[in-house]
């Protein structure tokens, strides 16, 4: 009586399992660098750690290993892709060095010279970033095999990737049951919350996914979500495949219907033009116009982009259709919201 009470952190309270070794710290590091920091003060303070949000773990391997440090591994791969701009780019550069060799000949022995040390830096550059691209997909193989306990952080992945990057690391030489272990059981336990969820079991809560086939297949359809033992079905329609020489014609005002879970979005596309040179615009029932951008008609597939304001938040939306008389149908991919279905109607022509 008569003394103030005392004071009161809840942000240090919360260290207080931790500093007594009961719950781990949970460090998202960016990069090699803040890796090694994490483990330096790990070893001067002696609490729990889990490096997460790891792009590259490699370098830190054998010191991972030796401490036991569990990891939560980014599954925000490098996109492969990059290959073919990186291509791209280098016959833009040879092409130029083409021309500069025609307008000075006379020094052409020392120009081949160049060219020769160029194609040498060039393919040694290629194989540096096979061998970095190599390393991210393989990473999650050597921790397997190093027996370090990792599971997977999709807080960078777009929602689209995830299972794509999957399937690279799985190609890279992790196996199906590394995988699945690495995106449920192990992150369950990681987190302390391994008697609620993690593993299909009684009295557990019931989080699952059912596919029609195993979840990594390229071809594998999600059929049924369940959330908390919420039963949420998904209808699996067969994509329609675009003829490259099929004659179509896209012009027109065409009525649509986007499919995303829970609600449907409306609008019309208005196509102008002809096949070689369409033009267009998206109008949404608030009154809203997008234009259309990179439209391109190959045979029947339909394909273009347009951006959408989502509550302040700009997205580019790719659309991906296939034309069939007065229908269309396909997909539009969202970035990170995921890709949704796709159906439409034309309700005019610029003859009708």
């Amino acid at each position: 009586k008569g003394m103030s009470r005392p004071a009161t952190n809840r942000a240090l309270e919360a260290f207080y399992p931790s500093i007594d070794g009961n719950r781990p710290v949970f460090f998202a590091v960016d990069g090699i660098k803040e890796l090694y920091r994490a483990l330096t003060l790990q070893e001067e303070l002696g609490f729990p750690l889990v490096v997460a949000e790891v792009a590259d773990a490699g370098p830190a391997l054998d010191e991972l290993k030796r401490r036991q440090v569990p990891v939560l591994l980014t599954l925000d791969l490098p996109e492969a892709k990059e290959k073919e701009k990186a291509k791209a780019k280098e016959e833009a550069e040879e092409e130029a060095e083409e021309e500069a060799e025609e307008e000075a000949k006379e020094e052409e022995e020392e120009a081949e010279a160049e060219e020769e040390d160029k194609d040498k830096e060039k393919v040694a550059l290629e194989k540096r970033r096979a061998a970095a691209m190599a390393d991210h997909e393989s990473q999650a193989a050597k921790l397997a095999a190093a027996n370090i306990p990792f599971g997977f952080s999709t807080l960078e992945v777009k929602d689209g990737d995830i299972r794509a990057n999957l399937r690279r690391m799985i190609k890279a030489g992790l196996t199906e049951d590394q995988a699945l272990a690495a995106l449920t059981t192990t992150p369950a336990q990681l987190l302390g919350v391994a008697n609620l969820l993690g593993t299909v079991e009684v009295g557990k809560i019931a989080n699952l996914v059912v596919a029609d086939s195993t979840y990594f297949s390229e071809n594998a359809n999600v059929r049924y979500v369940f959330v908390d033992g919420d039963l949420h079905e998904y209808e699996v329609k067969k994509k329609k495949k675009g003829d490259p020489n099929a004659k179509v014609n896209a012009a027109g005002t065409w009525a649509f219907v986007i499919e995303v879970p829970g609600q449907q979005t409306v609008g019309n596309f208005v196509f102008t033009g002809t096949a070689d040179n369409l033009a267009g615009t998206m109008n949404n029932p608030d009154g809203g116009s997008q234009d259309l951008k990179n439209i391109a008609l190959d045979g029947n597939t339909l394909s273009f982009s347009a951006s959408y304001d989502a509550g302040g938040q700009t997205i580019t939306l790719d659309f991906d259709l296939v034309v069939e008389g007065d229908t269309l149908e396909g997909s539009v991919a969202a970035g990170s919201f995921g890709v949704f279905d796709v159906e439409g109607d034309r309700t005019s022509t610029p003859d009708r």
